[in-house]
């Protein structure tokens, strides 16, 4: 059976080093801090997932008003409404 590497690859370890500079950065203190660090960031990755979810299953940006409200004007030419 072989031994694990300690410091594993140059990866992991700049990986480790990246995020020692984060959490120095971000002064944490605590296990609350780190807590609320989790919970921010868990935050902004489930809205911009949802967000993402939602522009393709509707098909279009938001604020995006040329694509949903387009209105035939004749053959076949489109105007955009309000």
């Amino acid at each position: 059976m072989s031994r694990r590497r300690r410091n594993g690859t140059e990866e992991q370890r700049a990986r480790r080093e990246l995020i020692s500079d984060f959490l120095s950065a971000a002064n944490i203190q605590s296990m609350d801090d780190i807590q609320e660090l989790f919970k921010e960031a868990l935050a902004g990755f489930m809205e911009g997932s949802l967000e993402s979810e939602l522009d393709s299953e509707l098909g279009y940006e938001p604020y995006d008003v040329t694509t949903v409200f387009q209105i035939p004007v004749r053959y076949g030419e489109w105007k955009a409404g309000c």
